[in-house]
């Protein structure tokens, strides 16, 4: 993963017993500059004094540095606490995605304690994308009885990309631009007014 065009070299992280998809998650955190600063100065705590589990055990992974190795075995233990989720606790093997979404409403969880600014962490890994939707066999998208395309507004908070087959380095940076872009989704579709069963 490049970080202002640099590699990162983020090797302090064992790997034992299923904790890949941990330290996977970990590591795409560590590659968002201001997600690796809020948690490696302990900026998200503020002045709040109570223990903060989960963003805490971040903040030291974080702090290492890759200047030397530790683990993510407490991390995957805390958030099997929190969800009172024993198979995340005991070394089975994860679904990253999953583990994603429950390490983020975790965390948020947490920062909401805080309040201020920190509560709105969970919003930079939320969007939303606009998909029309455009008729087949139509000019300019509208059917022809002439009803028109419809717009719907779809929210995100993980969104999958195909890494493509290749033995050079990509970054993560260059995978989003190539993937997944702002601009309107076109899906073509049969007019539903127009395709009613009859009888």
């Amino acid at each position: 993963i490049k970080e202002n065009n640099k590699l990162v070299n983020n090797i302090g992280l064992e790997s034992e017993k299923n904790l890949c998809f941990v330290n996977t998650e970990l590591q795409l955190l560590y590659s968002i500059a201001n997600v690796k600063d809020l948690f490696a100065t302990k900026k998200y705590r503020g002045n709040f004094q109570t223990k903060l589990p989960i963003c805490d055990e971040l903040s030291r992974i974080f702090n290492t540095g890759g200047r030397f190795q530790t683990t993510a075995a407490e991390l995957r233990r805390l958030i099997g606490r929190f969800y009172r989720r024993e198979d995340i606790c005991n070394g089975e093997q994860q679904d990253l995605e999953e583990f994603h979404t429950l390490l983020l409403t975790g965390i948020d969880h947490e920062l909401a304690r805080v309040g201020g600014l920190q509560a709105r962490f969970i919003s930079k890994f939320r969007g939303t994308e606009q998909d029309k939707k455009k008729f087949l066999y139509s000019i300019d998208g509208c059917c022809p009885k002439g009803h028109m395309p419809r717009t719907e507004v779809e929210n995100f908070q993980v969104i999958k990309i195909d890494v493509p087959a290749t033995t050079t380095t990509i970054s993560l940076n260059n995978l989003v631009s190539n993937h997944f872009a702002e601009e309107t989704i076109t899906f073509l579709m049969k007019c539903s007014d127009c395709c009613k069963h009859k009888g």
